[in-house]
């Protein structure tokens, strides 16, 4: 999907730099990416994109590139649906911290995986 705030070539750009943010967490090809992630709506933003689908968002940007962009589609995201959900690889400490400091609390670990929620109550 695609934000439509943004021309296709943005959206495509930024879903590619996404996807150069996660190679060191994630053992995909760039095409396998972007079949993972074709269902989800493409928010370019500095340094990378925030995918979001639902409730759930994952910020794919570089280690300080977070933006106001960004967190406004977090903020929206917790008004119109009362939670954010997302993930985390155990062992990324950039992503726990990045989480963490957002007010985001870890709910379950599987398989490597960190799953944290943002609730409008946290």
């Amino acid at each position: 999907m695609v934000d439509t705030e943004n021309n296709m070539d943005t959206v495509e750009a930024a879903r590619y730099t996404a996807w150069e943010s996660t190679r060191d967490r994630a053992s995909w090809t760039y095409e396998e990416f972007c079949k993972a992630t074709q269902d989800w709506v493409v928010h370019p933003v500095r340094g990378g994109a925030v995918l979001a689908r639902e409730s759930e968002l994952h910020a794919c940007v570089f280690p300080n590139s977070m933006s106001r962009k960004a967190l406004k589609i977090l903020d929206k995201t917790l008004k119109e649906h009362g939670e954010v959900v997302t993930s985390t690889f155990v062992g990324n400490s950039i992503g726990e911290s990045f989480v963490s400091k957002l007010g985001f609390k870890r709910t379950n670990v599987i398989n490597n995986v960190q799953y944290w929620r943002l609730t409008n109550g946290t």
